[in-house]
Protein backbone atom coordinates (compact mmCIF):
# COMPACT_ATOMS: atom_id res chain seq x y z
CA UNK A 1 0.00 0.00 0.00
CA UNK A 2 2.86 2.42 0.68
CA UNK A 3 3.74 2.52 -3.01
CA UNK A 4 0.36 4.19 -3.62
CA UNK A 5 0.93 6.82 -0.93
CA UNK A 6 2.63 9.40 -3.22
CA UNK A 7 -0.63 9.68 -5.18
CA UNK A 8 -2.14 11.37 -2.13
CA UNK A 9 0.94 13.19 -0.90
CA UNK A 10 2.55 16.37 -2.19
CA UNK A 11 4.71 15.91 -5.25
CA UNK A 12 7.72 17.15 -3.26
CA UNK A 13 7.44 14.51 -0.51
CA UNK A 14 11.14 13.90 0.05
CA UNK A 15 11.94 14.73 3.65
CA UNK A 16 8.29 15.00 4.67
CA UNK A 17 7.48 13.44 8.03
CA UNK A 18 5.09 10.48 8.17
CA UNK A 19 3.72 9.13 11.44
CA UNK A 20 3.53 5.38 10.79
CA UNK A 21 0.89 3.64 12.93
CA UNK A 22 1.31 -0.17 12.86
CA UNK A 23 -1.29 -0.84 15.58
CA UNK A 24 -3.76 -2.67 13.30
CA UNK A 25 -1.13 -5.36 12.66
CA UNK A 26 -0.33 -5.87 16.34
CA UNK A 27 -2.19 -9.18 16.61
CA UNK A 28 -1.54 -10.46 13.10
CA UNK A 29 0.65 -13.51 12.61
CA UNK A 30 1.92 -12.33 9.23
CA UNK A 31 3.51 -8.88 9.41
CA UNK A 32 5.78 -8.70 6.38
CA UNK A 33 3.57 -6.03 4.84
CA UNK A 34 4.29 -3.63 7.72
CA UNK A 35 8.04 -3.85 7.14
CA UNK A 36 7.52 -3.63 3.38
CA UNK A 37 5.44 -0.45 3.76
CA UNK A 38 8.04 1.15 6.06
CA UNK A 39 10.83 0.25 3.64
CA UNK A 40 8.90 1.65 0.67
CA UNK A 41 8.08 4.92 2.43
CA UNK A 42 11.74 5.39 3.36
CA UNK A 43 12.81 4.56 -0.19
CA UNK A 44 10.39 7.25 -1.44
CA UNK A 45 12.15 9.78 0.77
CA UNK A 46 9.70 10.09 3.63
CA UNK A 47 10.99 10.41 7.20
CA UNK A 48 9.18 7.89 9.42
CA UNK A 49 8.17 8.32 13.03
CA UNK A 50 6.47 5.19 14.35
CA UNK A 51 3.59 5.51 16.79
CA UNK A 52 2.04 2.54 18.56
CA UNK A 53 -1.27 4.12 19.60
CA UNK A 54 -2.32 1.19 21.78
CA UNK A 55 0.38 2.01 24.34
CA UNK A 56 1.48 5.60 23.66
CA UNK A 57 0.54 8.31 26.16
CA UNK A 58 -1.93 10.91 24.92
CA UNK A 59 0.62 13.76 24.88
CA UNK A 60 3.00 11.67 22.74
CA UNK A 61 0.24 10.91 20.24
CA UNK A 62 -0.80 14.55 20.00
CA UNK A 63 2.81 15.70 19.62
CA UNK A 64 3.74 13.20 16.92
CA UNK A 65 0.58 13.59 14.88
CA UNK A 66 0.48 17.39 15.07
CA UNK A 67 4.15 17.55 14.05
CA UNK A 68 3.73 15.26 11.04
CA UNK A 69 3.00 16.06 7.44
CA UNK A 70 1.13 12.76 6.96
CA UNK A 71 -0.29 9.84 8.96
CA UNK A 72 -0.01 6.34 7.53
Amino acid sequence: MARLFPRFADKAHSGKKVVFIPTASKHEKVKFFVDADKKTLKKLGFVLDELEVSIAPHDEMVGKISGADYVF
